[in-house]
């Protein structure tokens, strides 16, 4: 049985091991440095739990060899990555493509067989210039006879192909920035403006001077990856000289309460302290304006009239942006937002707002399947426990869950441990543990 595992995560880390021990032929692509997302984990969830028991009874390594926290996970990960050469075969190369060897795209069945009987093929590129310069050193008569152009031509890259009974796919390239229009459509100007900030996922904690500089951030969902950002900023400099407005469906962030990590649970706790202090300003202003009002005219020239507090906490229940917008004469970017007409209180409701933004952070969400595999059959997609995903019309195909989504990494990898047990009774259908 070949099992191909697509990518160095730290499930398919697991897979790898996992699989390899019950008698699969195993082979894992990853990137050439897999070891640098490691430690961007490690730095962010250094104070988050690590499933450590669970880890124990997968592997079956000692206690004291598993970090009890992400601290000490990079160090981990790279002991797990080491433990497998020799056993597995460790492919450092990206994948191009997964395709199947020679059904096409809904050529469900051969001779009333399934489209298991036909191979999955993995296109890969590799680079062979360094192996060759190398060899160009030592061998410098044997080069110079090739030829420069024949030496320069190796310095491209090439596509090579493998084949394999089962695949597995335990990337995170899937994952991409929510589309932030209405249906799940870009809003206008999205794309023109959005690379520049827009910020998602890990991409929220590696650009963290980008967030301390912002004084009007727009937030846009309400996923894992959002909250540690909030919570930080929570932590680090708090949230009093920044203004932020939400769109949600409900209130965000109520998940948080579940105490499935400790630093989150300030977050609304912290919007409710941004509605307390306006209020108080509001009856500060109130009665200003009142004192003012009842001044002289002579006074009431040489007094400024009270301003009125504004709105540190704005949240715009039901809205959805509708276009990002610059203003030659202005800094920033200007977002509007669109309220449904079709819903109850729409006649109380604004029908459009505008907003000046310097930030937006945006959730994450799956890139649609017919995406992601253009070359496979993706129809019927069902969730395994632990959330792998297969489909019915491709046999031997599974794609592993990455988004948190609402999740702290503690749970979602615990929930991929279990995911393992999962895929190995799909594959005892077609095969038997040797």
């Amino acid at each position: 049985m070949k099992i191909a595992i697509c990518g160095a995560t730290p499930v398919g880390l697991l897979a790898a091991d996992y699989f390899s021990k019950i008698g699969g032929s195993v082979s894992l692509f990853m990137a050439e440095n897999p070891g640098e997302n490691w430690g961007q984990l490690a730095s962010h969830f250094h104070e988050s739990p690590f499933p450590a028991a669970e880890l124990h009874e997968l592997l079956e390594w000692p206690k004291d060899k598993i970090p009890t926290t992400w601290q000490g996970s990079q160090k981990f990960w790279n002991e797990v990555l080491a433990s497998l050469e020799g056993r597995i075969v460790l492919k450092y190369n990206k994948i191009q493509r997964i395709q199947k060897r020679f059904l096409t795209r809904g050529q469900h069945t051969v001779q009333g067989k399934s489209r298991l009987v036909d191979l999955f093929r993995l296109v890969y590129s590799s680079r062979p210039g360094g192996d060759i310069k190398n060899w160009a050193e030592k061998n410098p008569e044997m080069a110079k006879g090739l030829g420069e152009e024949v030496l320069n031509s190796l310095e491209q890259d090439i596509e090579l192909i493998e084949d394999f009974d089962i695949v597995m796919d335990c990337r995170d390239f899937w994952l991409r920035e929510q589309t932030m229009g209405a249906a799940n459509a870009p809003a206008l100007n999205e794309k023109n403006h959005g690379e520049e900030v827009v910020l998602a996922g890990l991409g929220l904690l590696n650009n963290w001077e980008k967030l301390l500089e912002a004084k009007r951030i727009f937030i846009n969902g309400d996923d894992y990856w959002i909250a540690k950002s909030l919570s930080l900023l929570l932590k680090e400099v708090g949230l009093k000289e920044k203004e932020i407005n939400l769109t949600h469906h409900e209130l965000p962030f109520k998940w948080t309460q579940s105490g499935s990590e400790k630093s989150l649970e300030g977050i609304l706790d912290t919007f409710e302290d941004y509605e307390n202090v306006y209020r108080q300003e509001c009856e500060v202003f109130e009665k200003s304006v009142y004192e003012w009002r009842n001044r002289s005219l002579h006074e009431r020239t040489k007094i400024p009239e009270p301003k009125m507090p504004e709105r540190r906490l704005n949240f715009f229940k039901s809205y959805l942006l509708t276009s990002m917008d610059r203003l030659i004469d202005q800094e920033g970017l200007f977002v509007t937002m669109e309220y449904p007409d079709f819903l109850e209180d729409a006649k109380e409701q604004k029908e459009f707002i505008t907003r000046g933004v310097d930030l937006i952070l945006t959730a994450l969400e799956s890139t649609p399947y017919s995406l992601q595999y253009p070359y496979l059959d993706m129809d019927k997609p069902c969730e395994l426990p632990g959330g792998v995903i297969i489909f019915e019309s491709e046999p031997g195909f599974f794609q592993v869950k990455q988004e948190l989504g609402q999740q702290t990494p503690d749970q979602l990898l615990k929930e991929q441990i279990k995911c393992l047990k999962s895929i190995e009774e799909k594959l005892l259908g077609f095969f038997s543990r040797s």
